[in-house]
């Protein structure tokens, strides 16, 4: 097997490899974790948590909660802007939505269920999250596997098989997910 680095050493390609790799998974749990940031659940828990209101930016692809519709991609307010949410001693959650084009939106609704804690719904939620980690796992797992078969030769052939095999399931797997998002969206569209 001939490397494209270093000339017949596999490590200077495993390095880059396996950086690629947690890089990829980095800006893949990033861009989680801004999006949870604008969900009504994680919203709803730092208001009453820190009794101060919670300022999130908005853009067309990265939509913000509007609580005076029930939580959802097709309900969210995709616009460029600064949405500030705050918490009345009333329960209910007001959003005041400062857009880059210059208008403004006030809007309020009552805190959902789905925010509050164990809904049926929100049980249902984790246990799929839960199944497409163990299911990300898994690709990645047959992924690596796969490569170190496929592989002949030394200990570092192998390791190289397993770090390609793990790299292009990763790959897979973020199309996978862009797939599964692109048609849920949709679906969602066209129910309205």
């Amino acid at each position: 097997m001939s490397y494209p680095l270093a000339m017949g050493e596999p490590w200077p390609f495993l390095v880059l490899l396996a950086t690629t790799a947690i890089w990829i998974g980095f800006i893949f749990w990033l861009a989680v974790h801004r999006q949870n940031a604008r969900t009504a659940k994680v919203i709803v828990r730092r208001l009453k948590k820190t009794g101060q209101p919670y300022t999130v930016k908005a853009s067309y692809t990265r939509g913000v909660w509007n609580p005076a519709k029930r939580p959802g991609f097709e309900n969210a307010i995709l616009e460029r802007g600064i949405a500030t949410y705050s918490l009345d001693d009333n329960g209910l959650v007001h959003l005041r939505f400062k857009s880059t084009s210059g208008h403004e939106l006030h809007l309020s609704g009552a805190v959902p269920d789905s925010a509050i804690g164990s809904t049926a719904e929100h049980q249902h939620a984790r246990s799929l999250m839960r199944r497409a980690v163990l299911g990300y796992i898994s690709l990645l797992a047959v992924g690596a596997s796969m490569g170190a078969a496929v592989d002949r030769g030394d200990v570092a052939d192998h390791v190289l098989g397993a770090v390609v095999g793990l790299f292009a399931a990763m790959v897979a797997a973020v199309l996978l997910v862009w797939v599964v998002r692109v048609g849920k969206a949709v679906r969602d569209i066209t129910r309205r």
